[in-house]
């Protein structure tokens, strides 16, 4: 492998150097923007750091809140401590010991539309946690559910009474926002009624390789055990309903309602799924969600990620080296945007050496709206790429028109992206290379961690340093500490999906 390679590689894994894991300061892998109700007009940052979740004030950068809170020192003592006057030897001093606690890392963080609740997914524990948004930003955690898989997309209903919960498996759920605060044990026919799954569309004789075989078996299997009340109530005990379920892995998942603008009479709910094998499934929204309008198919590697930046269009990535633009009522595709010449132009000279063997996984997809929306934007980051790529909404979905991405370069990997005002902000992978996913920066302590921009309705961005050094200056003094590989595997996950040559033989 050539060096320039190197530089920009998302799948080479270098081997270890020592026994001993490398400590590494956590950067931030999500964040939101939030107005609690409870201050009108102010404006806060949810930026979660390993499994902290901080809230930053926009205004001066202030961490005016953290979660979870770590427990207070416990005072404990080896023996009981002896009064002055007592006989034989004096008692040993107390000791302050705080209990090694070790909290999940957030994988997705959620804001309502009205301001007042905040739901996150924590990753190891495959927790989905609701949170009330109290004034300053403070988070109250108000319930956790522990989902069978661990959950990959979440979005909520237009009402937003409802989460819908993508996982891993295949799976969508619907869960209450807020569960009843009276918990009751449904009665047998209840649970029979209302979680008696959906029959699975594929069958021995539609599936074909190991992998999917096995995923098709399983979801067979959980169909049948469903069918029993007692093992529907032992597996999940609070309100819940299935939605729906693909055969491969599902990667992401949007919801949208459709009505006279679009051409529809009266409303239309529909949900958007992505998956492993390449698929886009648009299927009815609730209470018909087994119903399959139709699929999106045009991919060739794994679906990663899909927005919506207007209800009827949808922009797709993937493990290919191209965007997709859809009429996705229609399953019809608008635009092949070419996404690696951009990859190319932004790594710079060195990579077109290696043209070839350069491989695209799309980590994030965004929309930066406009007022009157002529002037909105998609952005578009790639796993281990330091630039965000965009181009005009209005351009994309015009099937004439040619479409160039532009580029904006990043002092490091883009996390995630946050909206705020008419700006944007980006999370840095403080502690890799730019463009590498494998390489470890030596001076971490100067490292950018935030960048934002300013964007206008004709398309330009301004750098907005003012914005990004408010919102970082109180940061590195609630760092976390985690283990290289560990940051590594929460960070940079999309590649993973790629299927390799010979893992259908071996099961994966």
């Amino acid at each position: 492998m050539g060096r320039s390679l190197l530089r920009f590689s998302k799948f080479h894994r270098p081997p270890p150097t020592s026994t001993i894991a490398m400590k590494l300061s956590h950067p931030f892998q999500c964040m939101e923007t939030c107005q609690p109700s409870e201050n009108a007009g102010q404006s806060y940052l949810l930026a979660a750091r390993g499994p902290k979740i901080l809230t930053i004030r926009t205004a001066d950068g202030k961490v005016t809140s953290s979660w979870p809170q770590l427990p207070k020192p416990v005072a404990t003592k080896e023996h009981e401590t002896e009064g002055e006057n007592s006989k034989g030897p004096p008692g040993k001093k107390r000791k302050l010991s705080t209990p090694e606690t070790k909290f999940p890392n957030i994988t997705k963080l959620l804001v309502t539309k009205s301001q007042r609740h905040v739901i996150a997914v924590t990753g190891e524990d495959k927790c989905l946690r609701v949170f009330r948004l109290h004034s300053a930003g403070r988070l109250e955690e108000s319930s956790q559910r522990l989902m069978p898989k661990r959950p990959c997309a979440i979005v909520l209903t237009e009402d937003e009474s409802t989460i819908l919960s993508a996982d891993k498996f295949g799976d969508v759920y619907a869960l209450p926002l807020i569960p009843s605060e009276k918990i009751e044990t449904p009665s047998a026919t209840a649970i029979s009624k209302e979680f008696t799954p959906t029959k699975p569309a594929a069958t021995t004789l539609t599936v074909h390789s190991k992998a999917n075989r096995r995923a098709l078996e399983e979801q067979m299997k959980r169909a049948n055990n469903k069918s029993n009340p007692d093992q529907a109530k032992k597996e999940l005990e609070f309100e819940h309903k299935i939605l729906l379920g693909h055969v491969s892995m599902l990667t992401d998942l949007a919801i949208v309602t459709l009505g006279e603008a679009q051409g529809f009479s009266k409303p239309r709910t529909y949900i958007l799924t992505a998956d492993r094998d390449e698929h886009i499934r648009v299927s009815r929204g609730p209470p018909q969600a087994h119903i399959i309008e139709n699929y999106c198919l045009g991919h060739t590697e794994f679906v990663s990620k899909i927005c919506l930046p207007k209800p009827n269009l949808l922009v797709s990535g993937s493990g290919d080296d191209f965007l997709l633009v859809w009429d996705w009522v229609n399953s019809r595709i608008l635009q092949r945007i070419d996404l690696k010449q951009a990859v190319l132009d932004a790594l710079g000279p060195d990579a077109e050496d290696q043209k070839e063997d350069l491989k695209i996984a799309v980590s994030g997809i965004w929309t930066l709206p406009s007022e009157d929306g002529s002037g909105a934007q998609v952005l578009v980051a790639c796993e281990g790429v330091a630039s965000l790529f965009y181009a005009s909404v209005a351009n994309i979905e015009d099937p004439s028109a040619s479409v160039t991405l532009g580029v904006i370069a990043l002092e490091g990997n883009p996390l995630d992206v946050t909206l705020y005002d008419q700006s944007f902000v980006v999370s840095i992978d403080s502690m890799h290379r730019p463009n590498s996913t494998t390489s470890v920066v030596e001076d971490k302590e100067n490292k950018t961690m935030i960048q934002a921009f300013k964007f206008d309705p004709i398309g330009s961005f301004t750098e907005n340093k003012d914005l990004a050094s408010q919102l970082e200056k109180s940061c590195r003094d609630h760092s976390v500490d985690c283990e290289e590989e560990t940051l590594r595997n929460l960070l940079y996950s999309t590649e993973n999906l790629r299927k390799r040559a010979g893992a259908e033989e071996n099961g994966e």
